[in-house]
C-alpha cells in the first residue's frame, strides 16, 4: 500500500476461539458440481450427507480437517498474530466478535468501516 501511497488507517481482527474454528471447519460439507456449502450442525442438509437441490453426495474438503487448520493456525500465530501488537501500538487495531452471528458481525464492520470510505 505504501508504494501506491496509500495509508494503513485500520487493521480489522476477526477473534475467534481456536475451538469453534475447529467446529466450524470440521462441520463443512460442499456440493462440489455447484459450489452449495453446508454445515453438519450450523446449515445441514435435509438429508444428511446429500444436497438438498441434487440429492448428489456433499463431500468435505481436504483442507477442511483438524490437522490442516492446524498447520493454518500455527501459521497465523507465528507470522500474523504478531502485526495485532504492532496495528494496536499505532491506535489501527479494531477487533471484531467473529463469534457473533453474521448479521450482528456484517452490521459492526458496515460501521466501521463506513467513516473510512
Amino acid at each position: 500500500m505504501a508504494e501506491k501511497g496509500l495509508p494503513i488507517n485500520m487493521c480489522m481482527e476477526l477473534a475467534c476461539d481456536d475451538s469453534i474454528l475447529i467446529e466450524r471447519i470440521e462441520g463443512r460439507r460442499i456440493h462440489t458440481p455447484s459450489g452449495r456449502t453446508y454445515h453438519t450442525k450450523f446449515s445441514p442438509p435435509k438429508v444428511e450427507g446429500l444436497d438438498d437441490i441434487t440429492n448428489e453426495p456433499l463431500v468435505q474438503r481436504k483442507d477442511d480437517t483438524r490437522q490442516a487448520l492446524a498447520g493454518r493456525l500455527e501459521h497465523f500465530y507465528r507470522h500474523t498474530f504478531p502485526l495485532l501488537n504492532f496495528y494496536g501500538e499505532r491506535g489501527l487495531l479494531v477487533t471484531m466478535n467473529a463469534q457473533a452471528p453474521i448479521q450482528d458481525l456484517e452490521k459492526e464492520i458496515s460501521l466501521t468501516i463506513a467513516p473510512l470510505k
